[in-house]
């Protein structure tokens, strides 16, 4: 199984900027933090914004990090995941 948001794990390894670190300064509690990485949640605009600056990610780039649109399943059928929303109360 690969990992959710490996190229952000990797850039936090680069950074040497702990996950504790930056749910902290996301304003998320470390089992919010573990969802979003793992993948059970999607990150919000906000929570991106403020990891980017602290990693060091242009905007422009935030896809490579934090998005993850299509998975395939085991028949070979693309499927849609979730969309992160735009702000936490989803609009």
């Amino acid at each position: 199984m690969q990992s959710k948001h490996k190229r952000l794990r990797i850039r936090m390894i680069e950074m040497e900027v702990t996950q504790f670190e930056l749910a902290r300064q996301a304003g998320l509690s470390a089992a919010a933090m573990s969802a979003r990485m793992n993948g059970k949640k999607p990150f919000h605009a906000d929570e991106m914004e403020t990891i980017g600056q602290m990693l060091h990610i242009p905007p422009e780039e935030y896809y490579l990090y934090f998005f993850d649109f299509v998975s395939i399943s085991s028949d070979g059928i693309a499927q849609q995941k979730h969309r992160p929303s735009l702000t936490r109360d989803g609009r």
